[in-house]
């Protein structure tokens, strides 16, 4: 029976390092696509800017597309080497991915039920489950060590059977004949180790591991439902903060449109138009952060159930 709890913590063990793979696979490939849409859209400020700086040599608008050059850089660096990375993970011996050359966009998940995931992970975890497993392992082998420190009844049989043609039967009940014999023996006795001190031993060595182990599942019983929870709302808040930001954005979209077509007129400010972009760099980062965030979250959960739970991606 302990074998047998060994074996499912085994399989649990190969679970959780499955789920540990698919979660760097998918934070590479959301850092992958993040970056990307990063890089995509300082290319197009870029040339809105360059062109804003070609009808007006001010100096702020060249220390801005100065800055816009010093963040390609910054973000081409992360987008290489998340590239690089998934090469990795997948074995690609080229190191080079068919990526599709898309944007991190939000995705569709529908109503999910929050509650649902809030009573799931009260009840279910990979790793409380090894604990369990491990507590019910070590109490059989503890019991197996106990039993061998008092003598046990043991019960015996025996059966030889020989013949040949090439000696003589020996047809006496008084000879050993080891060549032509029909014999059936039995036996009752005892049996004890007398090796107690490597017995008393292992059982206290499984008795102890079998005590820490209740002492964590005590903690991870509180602890882990916890901890679940807090990765359902974190998805939960990045979602929220996702819709939030998008709001947001689109405002300093239409602002920066303003602020361009003002100065194709030669009525804007440079505080303006700079205003006007920063803002809408900053809350396009921001917002295409959340998304990340949100995805990452999902990831979380799924590698904290021990199963893939992304409604996305069911």
């Amino acid at each position: 029976r302990a074998y047998r709890e060994g074996v499912k913590n085994s399989k649990i063990e190969v679970v959780e390092k499955r789920e540990s793979i698919r979660y760097n696979v998918k934070e590479l490939y959301w850092g992958y696509l993040y970056s990307k849409t990063l890089l995509d859209f300082l290319m197009e400020t870029e040339k809105e800017v360059t062109s804003a700086v070609e009808k007006d040599k001010s100096f702020a608008l060249e220390i801005a597309l100065e800055r816009l050059t010093e963040k390609k850089a910054e973000v081409n660096k992360a987008l290489v080497m998340s590239k690089q990375g998934l090469a990795f993970m997948v074995d690609d011996n080229k190191s080079v991915l068919n990526l599709k050359e898309e944007w991190l966009t939000p995705l569709d998940r529908g109503n999910w039920d929050e509650e649902k995931f809030f009573a799931e992970v009260q009840v279910k975890n990979p790793k409380l489950e090894m604990i369990k497993n491990g507590i019910f392992a070590n109490d059989q082998l503890g019991r197996a060590e106990e039993k061998a420190l008092f003598p046990y009844l043991v019960f015996l049989t025996k059966y030889d059977y020989a013949y040949t043609t090439a000696r003589t039967d020996q047809n006496s009940s008084f000879a050993y004949d080891p060549y032509n014999k029909n014999e059936f023996t039995i036996g009752l006795g005892l049996k004890w180790d007398i090796d107690f001190g490597v017995t008393y031993s292992k059982f206290n060595k499984y008795y102890l591991e079998k005590r820490a182990l209740e002492y964590q599942a005590t903690h991870a019983q509180s602890g882990l439902p916890i901890l679940g929870e807090k990765f359902v709302r974190e998805i939960r808040e990045w979602e929220d903060k996702r819709k939030a930001l998008g709001r947001a954005y689109k405002l300093a979209k239409k602002w920066a449109g303003d602020a361009a077509l003002s100065a194709g007129l030669g009525v804007g400010k440079d505080k303006d138009i700079i205003e006007a972009y920063t803002q809408k760099a900053i809350l396009f980062k921001e917002f295409h952060e959340a998304i990340y965030r949100e995805n990452m979250a999902w990831s979380e959960l799924s590698r904290f159930m021990g199963k893939e739970v992304d409604p996305f991606l069911l």
